[in-house]
């Protein structure tokens, strides 16, 4: 996502604020999970000795991506059987068929 922040040593016995303002496009930075347990440190808490040991462990930024409205310009046309309304960031998103009917006029083959 983005370049993680500069490492942080804490001491046990001092409180430090697990970052809370890394940002990547798209996504919805939700806290730090620590290598040696898997559990999360909610984004901006105090690290302290209730969360840490006296040992090193590496936390990992986690990130959940956005979830974005997604609407339709038809111009007069139908859409498709399948029409998802939202969508997730970085991820494909199908739809089926959208259809509209036009009238031509004139020399459809371009005959002279």
């Amino acid at each position: 996502h983005r370049t993680a922040p500069s490492n942080v040593t804490m001491k046990y016995t001092t409180a430090t604020n697990a970052a809370s303002a890394i940002t990547a496009t798209g996504y919805n930075f939700t806290g730090w999970k620590r290598s040696d347990t898997g559990a999360v440190i909610a984004a901006g808490a105090q690290v302290k000795a209730a969360n840490v040991e006296p040992s090193a462990i590496t936390l990992t930024a986690q990130w959940t991506a956005n979830t974005y409205t997604i609407g339709y310009t038809t111009n007069g046309g139908t859409l498709g059987t399948y029409a998802p309304t939202n969508g997730t960031y970085d991820a494909d998103v199908r739809i089926s068929n959208p259809t509209k009917t036009v009238t031509v006029t004139g020399d459809v083959n371009n005959n002279i």
